[in-house]
């Protein structure tokens, strides 16, 4: 199974939020009203082009923040790659409070262009790609549910500002989403199932070498405590990054992955993607 929702699903979005069967939050009204609220603020703003205001969150999201964060914190010093620690330093994270988007724009636009989008949920693949090729990252605003803190079925803010921010802060990285979606706007439904193939692997789920270490790159392992323990504590097969193996490698995002691919560096990652705009951009 590959998906982002579905690779090649159209461009429209749902104008309802639909949770999972077996979503955590599913049978608490509380949580279901509130996630339904962020639901339709966010997405309203997207549709608008309207940027976020600043978020109220309950003292119950906060602490779900802080003890997620900290637990994180702790595999992302041993494990995590440096131009992740690195923005993050830059981006002040911490435990005290949940980031607002606004506050993390102002720091990263002057340094890689980067804006911030409000996001009502996954967005469908190309739908999610076109913001990248403008320099745009979707960024959810709501937590994931706090009886199943390790697992969530869907992004939540801690994927995309633990996750996919921080290493927005180094241009090189930068370069690379642009890349990617400059390739999904005008992919073939084939080359845009490739090209998610080479996301994932990369982008969500890769590694680096750094010296003699492996370390994690992607955000889907950055944000989770239980992808850190899986991929760090040799439970993952790890495999040399190779580019068509990974082109050709389907995925499932539903479970702890399999198989990781540690690549020798982001520079190589990155002749890798401006090899597939060569071979799927139209001349």
């Amino acid at each position: 199974m590959d998906s982002m929702a579905e690779i090649n699903a159209p461009l429209t979005e749902s104008e309802d939020l639909c949770l999972s069967s077996n979503h955590p939050g599913l049978h608490d009204a509380e949580y279901v009203r509130r996630r339904k609220m962020f639901f339709y603020f966010a997405r309203d703003l997207r549709l608008r082009k309207l940027p976020s205001p600043c978020v109220p969150y309950t003292e119950e999201e906060s602490n779900l923040w802080s003890a997620l964060y900290d637990r994180l914190s702790t595999l992302h010093d041993s494990h995590a790659a440096g131009i992740f620690l690195t923005g993050k330093k830059l981006l002040g994270l911490s435990r005290s409070e949940i980031p607002q988007l606004p506050t993390l724009e102002r720091l990263l636009y002057p340094r890689t262009g980067i804006r911030l989008v409000p996001a009502e949920g996954l967005l469908h693949g190309k739908s999610y790609f076109s913001y990248w090729a403008e320099r745009i990252m979707p960024c959810t605003l709501f937590l994931r549910h706090a009886r199943q803190p390790e697992y969530t079925p869907e992004p939540d803010i801690i994927h995309d500002v633990i996750g996919h921010v921080p290493p927005l802060m180094d241009s090189k990285y930068v370069e690379l989403i642009r890349l990617i979606g400059t390739i999904a706007r005008t992919a073939s439904p084939e080359n845009l199932e490739r090209l998610v193939r080479f996301y994932w692997f990369t982008v969500e789920f890769g590694l680096l070498d750094e010296g003699d270490r492996q370390k994690v790159l992607g955000a889907g392992i950055l944000s989770s405590i239980g992808e850190m323990q899986h991929a760090c504590d040799g439970k993952a097969e790890i495999r040399r990054f190779d580019l068509e193996e990974v082109l050709n490698t389907p995925f499932d995002p539903t479970t702890l992955q399999p198989v990781l691919f540690v690549a020798p560096s982001l520079e190589a990652i990155i002749a890798d993607a401006h090899g597939l705009a060569a071979r799927m951009l139209p001349v």
